[in-house]
């Protein structure tokens, strides 16, 4: 710290932040910790001086682990409780323009979501990846009786997707998405069945837009008592 303060070059490395627990409470637009953000608000704006010397900074190794987040909204049905949670940052510096982020975590009813992230601005790319395991269909119940009658949900949802994009050019897109859904049954208040779907997948094939625009899907739905449906695509570009 105090080289940081006589170079003004900051260097963090192989630091650990271990069981943090965040609470988060909303209300309308209000949080619980907007007093804090509005502190100093009313003061006259600060103008930086044109002498102020440039700080550099260098963060390498950063973890967090066995975090755990309360999310309570009135904009929720049902309080959000995130445990497990898990981030890793390998290298962000004021020198070099690429950040890499890893983060994982888990809901108690055993879903499970893992991704990451890079962004480079020398390079003007981005990419994202997220993987989604056992999301439980039955918590999203009382958001489906909002728009109409439903008794229960049943099922388990899987779900890859992986972009990477230039966002200096937007056709430079290559995208890959997998989505798997399993034991899918929807019953209405009197516990008549809606839909009974033993199995569905549908996969997005790796495109590269800005080369072919080529497009290929395929879609598999097995009902319960019923032979699987099939079903396959190929789109080029438009003549």
């Amino acid at each position: 710290m105090i080289n940081g303060l006589r170079n003004a070059h900051w260097d963090l490395r192989n630091a650990e932040l271990r069981d943090p627990f965040i609470r988060v409470v909303q209300i309308g637009d209000r949080y619980n910790f907007s007093d804090l953000m509005e502190l100093g608000g009313d003061e006259a704006e600060q103008v930086p001086s044109e002498e102020s010397p440039n700080v550099f900074f260098s963060v390498e190794g950063v973890t967090l682990s066995h975090g755990r987040i309360d999310y309570l909204s009135d904009l929720l049905h049902d309080p959000l409780h995130v445990i497990d949670l898990g981030a890793t940052c390998t290298r962000i510096t004021s020198e070099q323009a690429r950040m890499d982020v890893r983060i994982g975590f888990a809901l108690p009813d055993g879903t499970r979501m893992d991704g990451g992230s890079m962004i480079d601005t020398d390079s003007a790319l981005y990419a994202v990846d997220a993987r989604l395991r056992s999301f439980d269909l039955a918590t999203s119940l009382p958001y489906l009786q909002d728009f109409f009658a439903a008794g229960s949900v049943q099922g388990k949802l899987d779900l890859d997707i992986h972009v990477k994009q230039s966002y200096a050019d937007s056709s430079d897109l290559a995208l890959s998405a997998k989505l798997d859904l399993r034991d899918l049954a929807l019953r209405d208040p009197g516990n008549e069945v809606l839909l009974d779907l033993r199995h569905a997948q549908a996969v997005w094939i790796p495109s590269l837009v800005n080369t072919s625009n080529w497009v290929c899907w395929t879609l598999m739905v097995l009902m319960r008592d019923s032979p699987c449906w099939p079903m396959d695509r190929t789109t080029g570009p438009a003549s």
